[in-house]
C-alpha cells in the first residue's frame, strides 16, 4: 500500500513548461466555478470557515481514503461539499474494484492535498511545482489524491480510479486534471451543480 507521505515527499524543483500549460489550460473552469469565493489568506481564514460551518475538519481516515501524514492539521479542511464529493470518490472507487473482482481490504486512497493558503500556494509556485496562481485549493474547493504508488505497483487500481473520475466529468459534477510530475490527481468540485 502507498506510503502517506508519497506525493508530496517528492522533491521537484523544475517543472516541464508543457504540464504547467496543461493544468492551468485545465484549471480555467474551475475559476468559473469558485472565482467568486473568498480565497484563504491565512490558517486563521481557514479556521474561520470551518467555525462558521462553511467549511470541514476532514478526519485522517474515512472509508476508502487516508490523509497524507505530510498534510499539516490546519490544512486537512473542505468546505462542505467538496468533503462529500472526496468521500464519494472514495466510495465509488472501492465499489468500482468490487466490481472488477478486486479484494478491497486495506485499500485507499492518499489524499496528498486539500485547502492551502494564498502563501502556501505561491511558494509551491516558486519552488517549481506546476501549481495554478488562482488555485481552487485556496477556496477549499479542491483536493489532490496521489498516484505514483499506484503508477508504479497496481496500475489497475489507478485504471480505475480514472475511470469514476471521468465519468464524474461527464456528469459535470467535478473537473479532473492528471498531474504525472508531481504524482497526483487534483480534483475539484462543480459548485454550480448545489441545489
Amino acid at each position: 500500500m502507498p506510503e502517506l507521505s508519497e506525493a508530496q515527499g517528492q522533491d521537484i524543483s523544475i517543472t516541464e513548461q508543457d504540464e504547467l500549460v496543461r493544468i492551468l489550460h485545465a484549471q480555467q473552469v474551475e475559476t468559473q466555478w469558485w472565482g467568486h469565493q473568498p480565497t484563504m489568506e491565512t490558517v486563521a481564514d481557514i479556521e474561520a470557515q470551518v467555525e462558521s460551518g462553511r467549511a470541514v475538519r476532514v478526519p485522517a481516515e474515512g472509508r476508502g481514503y487516508k490523509i497524507s501524514a505530510k498534510v499539516k492539521f490546519e490544512f486537512r479542511v473542505l468546505e462542505k461539499n467538496t468533503y462529500v464529493l472526496l468521500q464519494k470518490v472514495a466510495e465509488s472507487w472501492l465499489a468500482e474494484l468490487q466490481h472488477r473482482g478486486i479484494d478491497t481490504k486495506d485499500l485507499f486512497l492518499v489524499i496528498s492535498s486539500l485547502a492551502r493558503t494564498e502563501e502556501f500556494q505561491r511558494q509551491l509556485i516558486e519552488q517549481g511545482y506546476p501549481a495554478a496562481e488562482h488555485s481552487t485549493h485556496v477556496r477549499l474547493g479542491a483536493f489532490d489524491i496521489a498516484t505514483r504508488w499506484f503508477e508504479e505497483n497496481r496500475p489497475q487500481l489507478l485504471e480505475s480510479l480514472t475511470t469514476i473520475l471521468e465519468s464524474m466529468v461527464q456528469n459535470e459534477t467535478i473537473n479532473f486534471i492528471p498531474e504525472p510530475t508531481i504524482g497526483a490527481h487534483h480534483v475539484a468540485f462543480n459548485r454550480t451543480k448545489i441545489h
